[in-house]
């Protein structure tokens, strides 16, 4: 069975990226998952997610953050820790009518280029269906999966829609809503946002396939990635 949002116990926003249109078919259930933080997870969470096909995590969280909320133990999985922001990526003293996550976002497309590069070879490289993942699975997590759906050929439209629905998942996550309730704007996820990021892309590189060779992923990795996670569709015409 295929989920769009993944039925875990400990986690509200684990989800697919499976089933979205691309230019000649659509993307691979089972294959790419997005997912908020994994520290809280159940046996039975870690059981579902080894019996959908999980074999590899990618964390995408800081030191620190690792050190206060260390992942569950489970040997089933390959496990990698790429952090994807500075340890103080949002600057809390900064008024939030002021700050721009797009900045944010456009600074890790610019500054985290080698972290980039090494998530693509292993999304090329792993076996079977690979899960990553940060705190909330809205912003490293969102930059990143808008850089593999667009590897693809998902239309914008797609990528912004897949970023915006996690607004609604972290509003009903309690932990959350506790820790932020000061400060709910973080937990926005406006469609502009996105929108600015991919237009910065698009101006800068041209688009999300030049931007990850120019970074230095290469042309058999995309093509691997193409291959697992695209789906040739049949005509019945």
């Amino acid at each position: 069975m295929n989920y769009v949002r993944l039925p875990l116990e400990n986690t509200y926003n684990t989800r697919e990226l499976g089933g979205y249109q691309t230019s000649n078919g659509m993307t691979a259930w089972k294959t790419f998952l997005r997912s908020d933080d994994l520290k809280n997870l159940s046996e039975n969470d870690l059981q579902f997610l080894v019996d959908y096909g999980v074999s590899t995590v990618i964390d995408l969280r800081g030191e620190k953050e690792n050190q206060e909320g260390p992942h569950p133990k489970e040997s089933s999985f390959y496990y990698y820790n790429i952090p994807l922001a500075s340890e103080n990526a949002v600057n809390m003293e900064l008024p939030l009518a002021d700050f721009r996550f797009e900045d944010f976002y456009i600074q890790m497309l610019l500054d985290k280029q080698s972290g980039i590069r090494q998530i693509f070879t292993i999304l090329a490289e792993a076996p079977n269906a690979v899960l990553f993942h940060c705190a909330a699975g809205k912003d490293r997590t969102g930059v990143v999966a808008a850089l593999i759906l667009g590897s693809v050929g998902v239309s914008n439209a797609d990528i912004i829609a897949n970023y915006q629905i996690t607004h609604t998942y972290l509003s009903v996550n309690p932990s959350f809503a506790k820790s932020l309730a000061p400060m709910t704007e973080l937990l926005r996820s406006d469609a502009e946002v996105m929108a600015a990021t991919l237009a910065f892309i698009e101006q800068t590189f041209e688009s999300i396939p030049a931007y990850l060779r120019q970074i230095g992923v290469t042309e058999d990795e995309l093509a691997a990635i193409e291959r697992k996670f695209s789906v040739q569709l049949v005509s019945t015409k």
